[in-house]
């Protein structure tokens, strides 16, 4: 009798073919959100804390969220990301898969409908104006009269020529010899 009462506190259930197995049980680590659907545009209906722990009842179609009983010991559901917990008595595929509750639909936003006198009321704008850009000034350039002073560039230029031809020449020379 002790045995049986002991099976009963501890969640243990029969099965017809006489094998025992206990409901899987998803228990947070750290904390989790509990939402009214798998996916974060549901409602957040609550936090389970580290350590709590709420029967596992189904999985969503992509085995990312798990269906569970929430608040615990009641007959509410609620979602929580499998990431964030940990599931005990089974893996996340042996749970059956549930189908997703309708997404929420948010509510249509007021929008002012004008009437028609604000529609064909017409104000008046202002006609842009003229600006007249800022005069410009002209540089000038003035040609320097030529001077007569200083040594002729040219009689420079001549000299270096001949002194490069006559190098050229004693390089011929020199060599031939």
């Amino acid at each position: 009798m002790c045995v049986v009462a002991a099976m009963a506190l501890a969640g243990l259930m029969a099965r017809p073919s006489g094998a025992m197995q206990t409901q899987p049980v998803v228990v947070v680590p750290e904390f989790a959100n509990v939402r009214a659907g798998p996916g974060t545009v549901y409602d957040q209906l609550g936090v389970l804390t580290a350590g709590q722990s709420a029967p596992a009842l189904g999985r969503s179609e992509a085995s990312d969220w798990i269906q569970i009983q929430y608040p615990p010991g009641s007959t509410g559901e609620g979602w929580v990301y499998a990431t964030f917990v940990e599931l005990q008595g089974g893996a996340i595929e042996s749970l059956p898969a549930r189908t997703a509750p309708p997404t929420p639909t948010l509510p249509p936003t007021p929008v002012d409908q004008p009437d028609l006198a604000t529609l064909l009321a017409v104000s008046p704008t202002r006609l842009p104006t003229f600006t007249p850009a800022p005069a410009m000034t002209l540089a000038t350039f003035e040609n320097p009269e030529p001077s007569q002073r200083g040594f002729p560039s040219a009689v420079i230029i001549l000299v270096l020529f001949a002194v490069g031809v006559f190098g050229a020449v004693m390089a011929i020379v020199r060599r031939n010899h």
